[in-house]
């Protein structure tokens, strides 16, 4: 018995959980005989001590492990001990859920596949009610590998139509809170097997450390370039308080310096505030023991996807700004609008992805003359401005059109819209700032920056817009 063997003391609890991690193991190495061995010691100290939590663990694990030996039966009967225990207990409607999840795939193992539908309905029924969208989507991916097994492929393709569906939803900012509030709710339910979760948690610990050097490196070198420009222009004013017969010809350099260093400021201010959100978004999601290693493989390739993105940008910053501190000519060269407007929208993406906004890109390849990093910067602030002060579900077009040999390029959204006084203070240079559909935060001077941009490598700029109709950005390029 389980008592006699460990006895029964205030250590039980974490006997339990140790004899838990044991089993675990076991079961990760597809040692299922060994697996059993230590989960049903683990259900019995687990009644000993008549810990309910531990009590379902282990019902379900022994469920899960008699299905992996082939011994279907004797999995339905635990996987129903565990179902009968907690039945009607609303608290506990996310285990139940996915209880039901395991006795639907027994069934499906054994081939009774019309119970074994009416019993994953019945699971996602249960994971609406709590709001548990994984365990929704992981009902559709298992119904779907089910009627692929009978080979019914309509069915098939309609289960993983609703599975993607659902996944790519996921990602919007709602979804994205139900998660963290699911992972406050987990680490509550889970504080006694923390210690089977430790090595994991280090690991996460580990890759969120690289990521976080990588971003800490980035903002160094930026700062320390910052610092330098900082300096430079402290030696200026020196020297105009020294040359009183130059006085004229160093103030006006040291207020274009000036001019320099807050348009540096603001641009980053802008450019970086949504990529370094994202990225923050990604890592929390990553801790959530609840989401399965594919999933965390995905979000960890989207991660790096993501940080990959943040360095490019900040390459375009630092272009800009020894453009502006140097007074570099533009460097107009032949480009691809097409490839320069997809690598900009990969840039954007993550921000357009959590708002669930689709990013249209509807026009032939045209090669044009001009500044690739200029016009990137300019395309990345325009294109965010617009995710910005669009709503949710909504869509962005890229068209263009060949107006008198100069390609017409067209960025139109369909959100919030300006009035006319506001497109006035943007071409009169007005600093202003608005909150965008979902609260997000701006430097206010997203399209202010547009406008210099553009007038270095003249590029004339228009804005139609209409408030609550959306507003359209029309550039006009030189052809090759």
């Amino acid at each position: 018995m389980a008592e006699q063997q460990f006895g029964i003391s205030n250590d039980s609890l974490q006997q339990c959980a140790i004899i838990q991690q044991k089993g675990n193991y076991f079961f990760q190495q597809k040692m299922f005989d060994s697996a059993q061995y230590y989960t049903l010691i683990g259900l019995k100290l687990a009644r000993a001590i008549n810990d309910e939590y531990s009590i379902l663990s282990s019902l379900n694990d022994v469920a899960i492990n008699y299905k992996n030996l082939g011994e279907n039966e004797l999995a339905l009967l635990y996987i129903d001990s565990a179902l009968n225990f907690f039945k009607h207990k609303e608290e506990m409607y996310e285990s139940y859920c996915s209880m039901l999840n395991n006795k639907a795939s027994i069934h499906a193992q054994i081939g009774n596949f019309a119970t074994a539908k009416a019993i994953f309905e019945e699971s996602i029924k249960y994971a609406l009610l709590c709001s548990n969208r994984y365990m929704e989507m992981e009902n559709y991916l298992n119904l779907s590998q089910m009627y692929e097994k009978i080979n019914d492929y309509k069915l098939t393709s309609y289960y993983l139509k609703k599975y993607y569906s659902l996944k790519d939803s996921l990602y919007s900012i709602e979804s994205q809170n139900k998660i963290n509030d699911l992972e406050s709710d987990y680490k509550i339910e889970k504080k006694n097997l923390e210690i089977i979760k430790k090595d994991s948690a280090i690991r996460s610990q580990k890759s969120k450390n690289r990521i976080y050097s990588i971003l800490i490196f980035a903002a160094c070198s930026l700062l320390t370039m910052l610092y330098f420009n900082f300096k430079r222009i402290e030696k200026k004013k020196k020297q105009v308080e020294e040359k009183n017969n130059l006085i004229s010809l160093q103030k006006d350099d040291l207020e274009n310096l000036n001019h320099v260093k807050d348009r540096l400021f603001s641009i980053i201010s802008h450019d970086l505030r949504n990529p370094l959100n994202t990225l923050r978004s990604y890592l929390m999601l990553s801790d959530n023991e609840s989401i399965t290693a594919d999933k965390k493989l995905l979000f960890k390739n989207q991660t790096i996807s993501a940080v990959a993105q943040t360095g490019n940008l900040l390459d375009n910053l630092l272009t800009w700004a020894n453009m502006q501190l140097k007074n570099t000519i533009p460097k107009k060269v032949p480009i691809s609008i097409v490839e320069c407007i997809q690598d900009v929208i990969d840039t954007v993406k993550p921000q357009s992805v959590q708002k669930n906004i689709n990013i249209n890109l509807q026009m032939e390849d045209t090669v044009v003359i001009t500044d690739i990093d200029i016009l990137s910067i300019a395309l990345r602030n325009i294109l965010t401005n617009s995710i910005k002060f669009s709503n949710e579900h909504s869509a962005i077009m890229i068209t263009s059109h060949i107006v008198d040999h100069k390609l017409q390029l067209m960025i139109q959204d369909f959100g919030v819209g300006m009035s006319k006084d506001q497109i006035d203070q943007i071409f009169q240079k007005s600093n202003q700032t608005t909150l965008g559909t979902k609260g997000e935060k701006g430097s206010g001077l997203g399209l202010f920056l547009v406008m210099e941009l553009l007038q270095k490598i003249e590029t004339p700029l228009t804005i139609q817009s209409e408030l609550g109709k959306g507003s359209t950005f029309i550039l006009l390029l030189n052809k090759m």
